[in-house]
């Protein structure tokens, strides 16, 4: 399961209210930034850390300001895997977004080749699969749509409607629904994967929306906001499509992931101090059954990057850091290895993992560079197996 991120990832850009400007890029998915000396992420509003510690409310989130009109400033990078089939789903929006700016990419896992090129995409910046109907869903930001494709093909089958600039996308394959981030209308469409319509749409009052995770287990819907702001995350039931209560967390997330088997959110945010200045990352848990804090990591540096997955085999968590050029792998506690970029200067937008072959795909650009490519890297070892051209 990613994070859609997040560019994936982180995914889902916007200007917010921060003194400082930062540029992001995402898996999970985005269509919003803050800029801070041009480095991607944000957990600043007016200069200055703010917000409640990591904990529970219930009720209306705390006030915050509304997100600036959708302007993107970067493209955007979204990732997510099939573990059934052994496929790897790439997406990017293009820059400068536009109805046919963006391309989908199906990559075989098994010979690190792509396979099939869909180019023409209505800026497409969230991706996610349902492996058990080996379906997959694309959040079409310029078009207000989702793309469905079916991975037998490879070719849409079917295109849906939903809110104003979807950001995210995240599917429970177990009941067959697929939960999109509306990010100008402060929702979550829910669509059914048998009928491909839209049968709910949940109001979730987080300002700009543009990060999502699911756990299909205890059907139970993640919705957060990488704005300066947005300090709260939503906590959706499935079987109600309603807002059951608030995550508060000392940061604006800026990229969340569900590890299903141990039922633990994963929140990774910048940390600033009280005079604004960046100082780490920090790795928030949460007990998805209670909805209470167990914890968190401190993660060495500026982790800078929307990417971030876990491996709910091995709880193993995988953490883009694009101001180290290197993946950190964490352990719930710690940061226990660290694996370098394939490329020097390289900036990772979308982190993928496929929990069956144990390898974590890392999708990445390069400065002043169109050229996209993809890390594969070894999770038993740490190390990289190869280097993928995508375009």
């Amino acid at each position: 399961m990613t994070l859609v991120s997040g560019c994936s990832c982180c995914r889902s850009q916007n200007l917010s209210k921060a003194l400082f400007v930062t540029f992001r890029l995402s898996a999970l998915t985005l269509l919003s930034a803050c800029v801070l000396l041009g480095i991607s992420g944000c957990g600043l509003t007016n200069g200055r850390q703010h917000g409640l510690g990591p904990g529970v409310t219930s009720g209306v989130p705390p006030s915050s300001p509304p997100p600036f009109p959708s302007s993107a400033t970067t493209a955007t990078l979204s990732s997510a895997v099939n573990p059934t089939t052994d496929m790897v789903y790439v997406v990017d929006s293009g820059y400068p977004q536009t109805a046919s700016s963006g391309a989908f990419y199906a990559i075989s896992g098994s010979s690190n080749s792509v396979v099939t090129t869909l180019p023409g995409l209505a800026s497409p910046v969230a991706v996610d699969v349902n492996s058990q109907t080996d379906t997959i869903y694309i959040a079409n930001a310029a078009s207000n749509t989702v793309s469905v494709i079916s991975g037998a093909s490879n070719t849409v089958i079917a295109t849906v409607r939903v809110g104003n600039s979807p950001s995210a996308i995240a599917v429970n394959a177990t009941t067959d629904m697929v939960y999109v981030d509306n990010f100008n209308d402060e929702t979550v469409s829910v669509i059914d994967g048998a009928t491909n319509a839209v049968t709910a749409t949940i109001p979730v009052l987080t300002p700009g929306p543009d990060l999502i995770a699911v756990d299909p287990v205890l059907n139970k819907i993640f919705v957060g906001s990488n704005q300066g702001y947005a300090e709260t995350v939503a906590v959706l039931a499935g079987a109600s499509n309603t807002v059951s209560g608030y995550l508060t967390l000392n940061n604006s997330p800026q990229a969340i992931v569900s590890n299903p088997v141990s039922h633990t959110l994963i929140v990774e945010s910048n940390q600033a101090t009280t005079t604004g200045v960046t100082s780490s990352t920090q790795i928030a848990l949460f007990d998805e059954t209670t909805s209470t804090s167990s914890g968190t990591i401190a993660v060495p540096g500026f982790v800078n990057s929307a990417g971030l997955t876990v491996d709910s085999a091995t709880s193993l968590v995988y953490a883009a850091n694009n101001t180290t050029n290197e993946l950190d792998v964490v352990d719930l506690s710690s940061v226990t290895a660290t694996v370098p970029y394939a490329a020097s200067g390289s900036t990772v937008g979308s982190v993928s993992v496929n929990t069956a072959t144990n390898m974590i795909y890392a999708v990445y650009s390069m400065s002043g560079s169109s050229a996209l490519n993809m890390q594969v890297v070894n999770g038993s070892a740490n190390a990289t197996v190869a280097n993928i051209a995508i375009h």
